[in-house]
């Protein structure tokens, strides 16, 4: 990513650190945590990272306290109603928290530079950065107001990085590139955070079945009797406390499909896919209908980039999948 250009949004001192070991000069990195361990305001200011976020008062007194010379951003709260991952219950300030900070920012000389915002993640609808967007515009004006010029846009993230989902970028961009034109100058640097968007479809998983049986579920039907509902049960080496923690966390749904196209009538079956752990919650697909696979036989998810390897543990003592790269000639 570093070798393409891109800058980088860092959540911590590692994430600095992480960056810069592969050559990112601080002036492409943006602190945008906006509740930051003093210590880690510090070691960015002994990095020379100037850009930083906040989003309350405590904050921009605290970056204040320790790096006065920081380059400051002002996160305010999205309309996150129509995203997977809500964040503004943890992060941005409401429009009237957000000219009060403006305002302290100007008493206590603080360098704010501009205003940014995260509509949260997996958002499926070009509406709540519309929203955002006019709120932004007016808190530049308050800015201006009281002698403040904002030169920065950040305009987070959120952006599906598929094309399986509720909506696409290809929907979701013109909408937000139409709305900044028309509500900003062309002199105001824009910024974006798509992390998402980056790495969602860069990634598939391959899982090997190790384990399988036939299980028989029984329940009563509407007259007592007893119903019972058969299925196919296997077991594959990742699960929910592995790459799938995006599953709980990301409410994720994996799609599960074979790695050898079965023939156009070969039977279904009533399926359910588990993980490796002893935890009843390691599922990775339930009551899917899928053809018969033997011990040995391969599945794959497609779209497993985002949110997955990055969080996943050893519980139980199963280690994390092997890595394995491919460049793809996408010119055929």
């Amino acid at each position: 990513m570093h070798l393409l250009g891109v800058n980088f949004d860092c959540a911590s001192a590692g994430e600095i650190d992480l960056v810069m070991n592969v050559g990112a000069e601080p002036g492409q990195i943006i602190f945008a945590n906006p509740a930051k361990n003093p210590d880690h305001i510090v070691h960015a200011k002994n990095k020379d990272v100037r850009l930083m976020t906040f989003d309350n008062s405590t904050e921009l007194v605290k970056i204040m306290k320790y790096y006065p010379d920081a380059e400051i951003v002002l996160r305010i709260s999205a309309n996150d109603s129509m995203s997977l991952l809500p964040f503004g219950f943890k992060f941005g300030a409401t429009y009237n928290d957000a000219i009060s900070l403006i305002h302290q920012a100007k008493e206590l000389n603080a360098k704010l530079v501009g205003i940014s915002f995260h509509v949260g993640s997996g958002c499926y609808s070009p509406l709540a950065f519309v929203d955002t967007l006019k709120r932004a515009r007016d808190l530049f004006d308050e800015a201006e107001s009281v002698g403040l010029h904002l030169s920065l846009l950040d305009i987070g993230g959120g952006f599906p990085g598929d094309d399986e989902g509720k909506i696409t970028f290809e929907e979701i961009a013109p909408v937000i590139a139409a709305t900044i034109d028309d509500l900003f100058p062309s002199d105001i640097q824009v910024i974006a955070e798509p992390g998402r968007y980056f790495c969602s479809a860069s990634q598939t998983e391959a899982l090997q079945v190790y384990s399988k049986r036939d299980y028989v579920a029984r329940k009563l039907g509407e007259g007592n009797e007893i119903i019972e509902i058969k299925e196919v049960q296997y077991y594959v080496p990742d699960g929910v406390y592995g790459s799938f923690n995006n599953i709980i966390y990301d409410h994720a749904h994996p799609v599960c499909k074979p790695l050898v196209e079965p023939a156009l009538d070969a039977p279904l079956f009533n399926t359910t896919i588990f993980g490796p752990t002893c935890d009843s919650i390691d599922v990775l697909a339930k009551n899917i209908h899928f053809p018969s696979l033997e011990i040995g036989d391969w599945v794959f998810f497609p779209n497993m980039g985002a949110y997955t390897v990055a969080a996943g543990s050893c519980f139980n003592g199963f280690p994390k999948p092997e890595i394995h790269y491919k460049i793809i000639n996408n010119a055929h």
